[in-house]
């Protein structure tokens, strides 16, 4: 599908993961691939580092631009000329996009033309706040509806909320996307270098791959692993996963049983456990799609296990109200997931405290035909990146200046 091109801003803060983050940058990779133009304002960009260390390149060869978090002394006084204001602008997951940016946006135009003398238009902006997923009902009552801004510097504009969700009358989901060549290029080089993170023991009758927070069941797990007299190779992720797996293989249950190879791998009984480092988006994907179970949490993980085709269990991130457990069943009755995967998720995220279930070859096998099924269906659906296009585009033809 063809748009006309328009530059987008996306604005991004990270709370204390890079989910944000990793949605923010894959839907400036979808826009870029449907002709648009973006600007992305990170106030933590670090996190880019690992997930695309070639976005220097991607950023010479498309139109995007990586930019600092707005603040008064960048933003203060501006030339004229030194900025393109956009023809959206998208408030990710919440974050306050700040005053002072807003202020340069809604300046009026230096210069009138004298031909729309006599005409009045609306702004030729659209905001748009774009929220979390959820399989709940509410995304298909609240997708797309109004809020007037009742004051600061965009006083009397109106900031449309667009849910993503997994049915027609929602923003629907970011699918999976072609690698672009810089991603390749940097793949390839990876692959080429023996790189460890994609390559499986090739004796393991289960490979698993562990993203999470901080599971209760996870003893469990490992417990009933060390017992299974299945080969299993198990990598690790880094950050939160690697930090829990090593201070739990510390512990006294699990420390006499613990082989140490390396600082990379560690073995007990018929188990390797291999901690991985940081991978960019398409290994990440790749990791994913090569796995027999995949462990994943948060939002952006949890709909690329999905698109892998693969069974998974996913941790959803924990509030201290308990609504999440509300999502997550939301999400396993919409779909109808297996009643043996619904109980292994309440156990996984604490609302049970029983034992984990045995993850069995057969059940794992049934878990996997489920994904593949629910990921049929889902990519029948339009994607979020060309559903927010569509909409900007219904946007700018009712902005066109009216005959007063």
């Amino acid at each position: 599908m063809s748009y006309p091109s328009s530059l987008w801003d996306i604005f991004c803060q990270v709370v204390d993961n890079h989910g944000d983050l990793g949605v923010c940058w894959r839907l400036s990779q979808h826009l870029l691939n449907l002709g648009q133009r973006v600007r992305l304002f990170i106030d933590q960009p670090e996190g880019l580092t690992w997930m695309a260390p070639h976005r220097h390149e991607l950023e010479a060869q498309h139109q995007l631009t990586v930019l600092p978090w707005p603040n008064d002394l960048l933003w203060s006084n501006p030339s004229p000329n030194a900025w393109e204001k956009p023809q959206c602008v998208i408030e990710a997951f919440g974050c306050e996009i700040p005053q002072t940016y807003l202020a340069r946006l809604c300046e009026p135009p230096k210069a009138q033309d004298p031909s729309l003398v006599g005409e009045r238009s609306k702004p030729s902006w659209t905001w748009i706040n774009l929220e979390y997923l959820s399989a709940e009902d509410y995304p298909e009552r609240m997708h797309q509806l109004p809020s007037p801004v009742m004051q600061g510097a965009a006083k009397g504009m109106t900031k449309w909320f667009f849910y993503p969700g997994f049915t027609p009358q929602t923003g629907g989901l970011l699918k999976r996307l072609e690698p672009t060549r810089a991603d390749t290029t940097h793949n390839q080089s990876l692959k080429g270098s023996d790189s460890p993170d994609l390559i499986w023991n090739p004796q393991a009758q289960l490979k698993v791959f562990l993203f999470s927070y901080e599971p209760p069941a996870l003893t469990g797990l490992l417990r009933q692993w060390l017992q299974l007299q299945t080969p299993t190779h198990l990598k690790v992720s880094f950050g939160r996963s690697h930090a829990l797996v090593q201070s739990t293989l510390e512990s006294t249950e699990f420390k006499p049983w613990v082989r140490h190879e390396s600082k990379r791998f560690k073995h007990m009984n018929l188990l390797t456990i291999e901690f991985i480092d940081a991978l960019d988006h398409p290994q990440f994907d790749a990791l994913l799609a090569s796995s027999d179970l995949n462990f994943v949490r948060g939002e952006d993980s949890w709909i690329r296990a999905i698109w892998a085709q693969k069974a998974f269990i996913w941790q959803i991130y924990p509030q201290d109200d308990g609504v999440h457990l509300i999502k997550m069943n939301a999400f396993l009755k919409r779909f109808d997931a297996p009643e043996s995967l619904q109980k292994v998720f309440r156990v996984w995220n604490g609302f049970e405290t029983t034992p984990l279930p045995v993850l069995s070859p057969e059940e794992i096998l049934v878990w996997t035909q489920w994904t593949q099924k629910l990921a049929s269906h889902l990519d029948a659906m339009p994607d979020l990146s060309e559903q927010l296009c569509d909409f900007l585009a219904l946007q700018q033809r009712e902005s066109r200046p009216l005959l007063s």
